[in-house]
């Protein structure tokens, strides 16, 4: 352990996620959103689209803008003495295209053109490749030898980002818990959408009924309802997906959620019945239908994808919950053990960084 300190340091996970950041993560998120289109009728007669693209990201090197408009090119020592931040600006190349369209005569005029534009001041962790000591000798610059690095200078002021640990996503967990119901949760995203994870909790109601939780509906689903929604309709097929027909310990434990949706017995039904519980109201059965599946598709286990070529896998892995849930209410798997470092992640400066870039590139 000391070996490894004393080679490595005890900040160079954090340098390496910054510069994680900066190389991967910020071109990564732009490269995913890097288009806008708009279209617009001008007249009766001429129709303009606009289309602009991002690429290309680069970072100068750390400096301040003067009052008279003059660039100087910073170093930490400076930031502190003057209350600054110690940050660089972000560029990227904007492609602009401008296509004028007359319908009358079918003729098209394009004007283009590219430049660098700037998108935002990031600030910079010290020691990183972007810092100004990065390969320097410290007492050259009037800092410390055993200034390791790894924090900013924000307003003249040093601050470190403090690592912070989420549960794992898109993994089911049964934890104990002070609830009466036995209660399994998983929160399912995509690591690169836009949204944030959707959570779903698998409820077994008075150890009786089954039933599913997600934010866009106002009420419990009862758990059958979610298979025949997408397009399982045959009940033992059902089961089969959850456990083995033989395995009466568990099937018996299926049949009371069977009852609860008997009377739904084709996909349509389910999906108006998901579109009449929603948190929104609609007026005519196709909105109900087209929310349900909508939400199916891009809310409901969106880990595992988010059109509907993935509902046969959604349908396994919704076995799976069902089938861990009462494993565990019969003693045949232990709980989740919520404090178990597997089943967490530590997001560094690097991704909590890169989460607020995502957030404001978004907008």
């Amino acid at each position: 352990m000391k070996s490894y300190f004393s080679k490595v340091g005890i900040v160079k996970h954090h340098i390496d996620s910054f510069d994680n950041y900066i190389n991967d993560i910020i071109p990564d998120i732009i490269s995913k959103d890097s288009t806008i289109q708009n279209k617009i009728k001008n007249n009766d007669s001429i129709e303009i689209t606009y289309i602009i693209k991002f690429s290309n990201p680069f970072i100068d090197k750390p400096q301040i803008i003067n009052s008279d408009g003059t660039i100087l090119y910073s170093n930490p020592k400076e930031m502190r003495l003057r209350s600054m931040t110690y940050e660089s600006p972000l560029y990227i190349d904007c492609y602009k295209k401008i296509k004028r369209k007359n319908m009358d005569t079918n003729s098209e005029t394009i004007e283009e053109g590219t430049e660098k534009i700037l998108i935002a001041w990031v600030p910079i962790m010290l020691q990183s490749s972007y810092c100004f000591l990065k390969n320097k000798n410290p007492l050259d610059h009037d800092e410390c030898i055993y200034d390791e690095g790894g924090y900013f200078i924000i307003n003249g002021t040093e601050k470190v980002l403090i690592t912070q640990e989420r549960m794992n996503n898109n993994t089911f967990y049964v934890f104990t818990n002070k609830d009466d119901d036995l209660t399994g949760e998983i929160r399912s995203g995509d690591e690169n959408s836009k949204k944030s994870p959707t959570v779903i909790k698998l409820i077994f109601k008075n150890n009786t009924f089954l039933r599913v939780s997600i934010g866009s509906i106002k009420k419990t689903i009862p758990l059958f309802i979610i298979f025949k929604a997408f397009g399982l309709t045959d009940n033992e097929k059902i089961i089969s997906k959850i456990t083995d027909v033989n395995d009466t310990e568990i099937s018996n434990l299926l049949d009371s959620s069977l009852e609860e949706s008997y009377s739904i017995s084709t996909r349509e039904e389910a999906l108006e019945w998901l579109g009449l519980n929603s948190k929104i109201f609609f007026k005519t059965q196709g909105e109900k239908i087209n929310f349900a599946k909508e939400m199916l598709d891009k809310d409901f286990l969106s880990h595992v994808g988010t059109d509907s070529s993935y509902s046969c896998k959604k349908i396994d892995f919704l076995g799976y919950m069902t089938k861990k849930l009462l494993y565990v209410h019969k003693g045949r798997r232990k709980y989740d053990d919520r404090d178990h470092y597997g089943n967490k992640r530590i997001d560094l400066a690097g991704n909590l960084l890169g989460f607020l870039f995502k957030n404001g590139w978004n907008r």
